[in-house]
């Protein structure tokens, strides 16, 4: 969003929000329309309607604001983490009304976050556990226009590739630690607003604000890339929603309900997500067909299967054994982004385009098989043979065409 030099604070308003914000008036009516979408997206996914007015303070330059308007902790988180959103309820009669008021930065990605956050709180009391609630609102803060693109930045996607795996239990059974220090900050953020309750010190306030930023830095990286998976990924985003509705409607239901039997499937295409990951990677044509059926080929067999560019591995149907001889040929062509011509299964000089085969045994993965357009190969241990398109991972959604390939057993 281009901002203009923006001003004194003012106020905004839509059918669902109530902003507060230096931005000029023409980028703070633009960003009301924003998140007038935004909200539909998410009612949408939790299958309920917002309750009540949303109030924003959206600060594009924190000099502009005085204390009496944005309280300390507010500022210093505005200042070190970009927002937070505060919450309180109070008892009408039988029911619970839950009011949210968000402080953070103007940086987009920051108020799409805090949104989730303020809708969930207002709407439903809660967000559910940490890493749900935090993964969440970035995934919904990070959508591209086709809506299952990774957007991420170079410093989060590179850590991801490098760090040691985190396997998925120990990213759903964390947070309670950061769970507290989050409550902790909202705390003091209401005692800022409310003169009865004892402030305490800059100091405490700094320390665990730096506390807070240090041990979630790492805790987000994390619960965003799973809970993206979760999301995008065909295989599981059916049980995730229905997974999240349980969390904000505090059902009793936890993650291993839902995904325990499917959890070393999970934590195989996690693994095998953040070793690739980088802006425009897509889960949910890289996801991986745990149903398609595999046979071993007779020597007077043959199978033949079509091969997509614009996919990861795919199921080729054949059982391999291991020591065995087997002949492979392809028809047909296919063009990888940004190439000027198709090419068949041998692909170009770089060998972008080369047809490559995985063999998967059980959760693990060989290393990958060049093949090509005509050809043979031993099979370096049993398993179920997958073929992709060579091609960068991150623009597999820009490649056209598809092959087809015949793969026999030689006696």
């Amino acid at each position: 969003m281009q901002r203009q030099t923006g001003g004194s604070p003012a106020h905004y308003s839509s059918e669902h929000f109530l902003i507060h914000t230096d931005l000029a008036a023409d980028d703070a009516e633009r960003l009301l329309q924003q998140l007038e979408t935004k909200l539909e997206r998410l009612e949408e996914y939790w299958g309920r309607p917002c309750r009540g007015v949303l109030e924003c303070f959206i600060v594009h330059d924190i000099d502009r604001w005085n204390e009496t308007i944005i309280p300390p902790v507010a500022r210093t988180i505005i200042i070190d983490i970009g927002g937070v959103t505060a919450g309180r309820s109070r008892r009408v009669g039988n029911r619970s009304i839950h009011r949210a008021v968000v402080y953070c930065s103007s940086r987009q990605l920051v108020v799409e976050h805090e949104i989730v956050h303020a809708y969930c709180l207002q709407t439903f009391g809660g967000g559910g556990p940490l890493w749900y609630k935090e993964g969440i609102a970035e995934v919904f803060s990070r959508l591209s226009p086709n809506g299952n693109a990774v957007k991420c930045d170079p410093e989060v996607s590179d850590h991801l590739r490098t760090a040691p795996h985190k396997p998925v239990r120990e990213i759903v059974q964390s947070g309670r630690f950061n769970e507290d220090l989050s409550n902790s900050l909202t705390r003091m953020l209401n005692s800022d607003r409310d003169s009865r309750v004892r402030k305490p010190t800059a100091r405490q306030r700094s320390n665990e604000v730096a506390a807070y930023m240090d041990d979630l830095k790492e805790a987000y990286y994390y619960s965003w890339s799973l809970c993206h998976l979760l999301y995008s990924n065909p295989n599981y985003s059916q049980q995730f929603r229905a997974l999240g509705k349980n969390y904000v409607n505090r059902s009793s239901r936890s993650f291993s309900d839902v995904f325990g039997p499917l959890e070393q499937q999970i934590d195989f295409e996690y693994r095998f997500m953040l070793q690739r990951i980088c802006s425009g990677f897509r889960t949910d044509l890289i996801y991986w067909d745990w149903d398609a059926e595999f046979s071993s080929i007779d020597d007077d067999q043959a199978i033949e299967t079509e091969v997509y560019a614009a996919h990861g591995f795919q199921a080729s149907q054949v059982l391999l054994t291991k020591g065995e001889k087997y002949r492979f040929q392809s028809a047909g062509t296919w063009k990888v982004a940004d190439a000027k011509h198709a090419v068949t299964a041998d692909g170009d000089a770089d060998g972008q385009g080369q047809l490559v085969g995985v063999i998967q045994e059980g959760f693990t993965l060989s290393r990958p098989v060049p093949l090509g357009d005509d050809g043979s190969f031993v099979a370096p241990r049993d398993g179920k043979l997958f073929l992709r398109c060579r091609s960068d991972w991150g623009r597999l959604d820009q490649n056209t065409g598809s092959i087809t390939v015949r793969i026999e057993h030689c006696p």
